[in-house]
């Protein structure tokens, strides 16, 4: 990332020691931080490769004057964007799924797709995901820079911060708690005793060979011909641990053991601070310490886990690995976690804020409408009137004048049922430009949906079949097939 990219867990760390703060002070100075200058945003639109540049430009501004000028252009668009109606514009647009996105890229820091794909994979497909950060693109409330990193537009910071600074809509609440998980039952502890060292563990879905395997990891057993031997320098310095310490560096050294490719000779001065690294990780979310440190989180609680949703759990341990430079796998660890005790199973129904909701639906459909009345008085061919309604739809279209001056090159994306030929173009381009597409099929009177890249068009007798993901589905069978924009960054 570079010297310029501010570290967010140092970020908090800096301003939670300065007791004289309200935590809405807290949120604002944690939230600049998100923005870069808006030298380097410029930049980044400068070095995209001329034909995306002045696509994207035109679309803004319609016919563009010659001869070309980058820097002059990137001036216009600046003060177009600072424009008070196109911002009033702009953030009536924003449903709810934009603001979740808007709100993820800032509380991770710059993320890069993939991420964003883990941490929205129960409520997102890839497609979905994919064609809405692409739609914030056009709609220059996010840009991509170097290796895919997301970030989000520091000329729009007016509008942004306030979306920034409530992340409650990624983290669903419970509506009752479950009772806290209790380590008094001793489901795992190591005591000293005269003849040596008691050992309790006490786990049901746990099988035998991975506690000793975690045991040899933690480095209080080794092999010796075969042999389980116990190692009392190791058992005397982990005695000395509270319990909540043990069970923390158990459930590490599980983590790592279930990480080993086996055979794997088991030396524990290898693992040592990766034991510590993942036993912290875990002691920071249950301790709570990210709910306390992110502004519109501070009353989550997961020093009770077991009232907070999974996807609550999973998404804020992916931050937290995130913003403490950990990898491990969030499922396993939640799972281990689970199984040792330190977190109890509970799933729960969450609160949904459907009155910001229904106020976001009925500000963008508003604007829409407005839109859509302009465009019906204009004189225009269907393939125009086509493609100014998809801009609208996609909410492209920030003032009159883009309707007016437009200058318009029609993009078909999506053919449905016995639109034959719509559907095998589609195809055909998304597999030459390597685009992603949505497929619906009619299963069973039921809709089933798949996403990703298309590997080829194949024929067979008079039938075209799309390979995908390691299946041919017949073109005649597909319901809908949409093709999802590229990033405009892409190169």
């Amino acid at each position: 990332m570079g010297s310029k990219r501010c570290c967010k867990a140092e970020v908090y760390s800096v301003i939670l020691n300065l007791p004289d703060m309200t935590n809405s002070n807290k949120a604002l100075i944690v939230q600049s931080n998100i923005f870069r200058p808006a030298a380097f945003w410029e930049s980044v639109y400068i070095a995209m490769p001329d034909n995306s540049f002045f696509e994207l430009l035109r679309s803004v501004f319609g016919k563009i004057k010659t001869p070309f000028n980058k820097q002059q252009l990137i001036k216009d668009l600046k003060a177009f964007l600072l424009r008070e109606d196109i911002q009033k514009t702009i953030a009536a647009y924003i449903d709810e799924t934009d603001a979740k996105i808007i709100a993820a890229t800032a509380l991770f820091g710059e993320p890069v797709l993939e991420q964003l794909e883990n941490f929205f994979y129960d409520e997102f497909n890839s497609a979905e995901l994919h064609d809405t950060i692409v739609n914030l693109e056009e709609r220059f409330i996010l840009y991509r820079f170097s290796d895919n990193h997301l970030a989000l537009n520091p000329i729009l910071k007016q509008i942004l911060l306030p979306i920034t600074a409530n992340v409650s809509g990624l983290f669903p609440t419970a509506i009752e708690y479950g009772k806290k998980s209790d380590l008094k039952n001793e489901v795992f502890v190591i005591r000293p005793q005269a003849t040596g060292f008691f050992i309790t563990a006490l786990f049901s879905d746990i099988n035998l060979e991975n506690i000793l395997g975690a045991l040899q990891v933690l480095g209080l057993f080794y092999t010796d011909n075969e042999k389980l031997v116990s190692d009392k320098k190791y058992f005397d310095n982990f005695s000395l641990l509270l319990q909540y310490e043990q069970i923390e560096r158990f459930a590490a050294a599980l983590l790592i053991y279930n990480e080993l490719t086996h055979p794997f000779e088991i030396l524990p001065p290898l693992f040592k601070n990766r034991i510590e690294e993942i036993a912290n990780l875990i002691h920071s979310f249950l301790d709570g310490r990210l709910c306390s440190n992110v502004p519109g989180l501070m009353n989550l609680r997961l020093d009770d886990p077991a009232g907070v949703p999974k996807k609550t759990l999973k998404r804020t341990l992916d931050v937290l690995k995130s913003q403490m430079n950990v990898c491990a796998d969030t499922f396993s660890l939640l799972n281990i976690m689970e199984k040792t005790g330190l977190i109890t199973n509970g799933e729960n129904t969450h609160i949904s804020n459907k009155a910001k909701t229904a106020k976001s639906i009925l500000n963008h459909c508003g604007v829409k409408s407005n839109f859509y009345s302009m465009l019906e008085k204009m004189q225009l061919s269907e393939t125009e009137r086509t493609e100014l309604t998809a801009r609208i739809d996609r909410k492209l279209v920030l003032c009159e004048a883009q309707l007016k001056d437009a200058n318009i090159r029609y993009e078909k994306l999506e053919a449905r049922h016995l639109d034959y030929t719509g559907k095998q173009n589609i195809a055909k381009q998304a597999i030459s430009q390597q685009s992603p597409v949505e497929i619906v099929l009619q299963v069973k009177n039921k809709e089933q949906k798949i996403s990703g890249i298309p590997q080829a068009l194949e024929k067979e007798g008079n039938d075209l079949f799309l390979v995908i993901k390691n299946m041919r589905i017949p073109l005649a069978k597909i319901s809908l097939l949409r093709r999802i924009k590229k990033s405009i960054f892409e190169k």
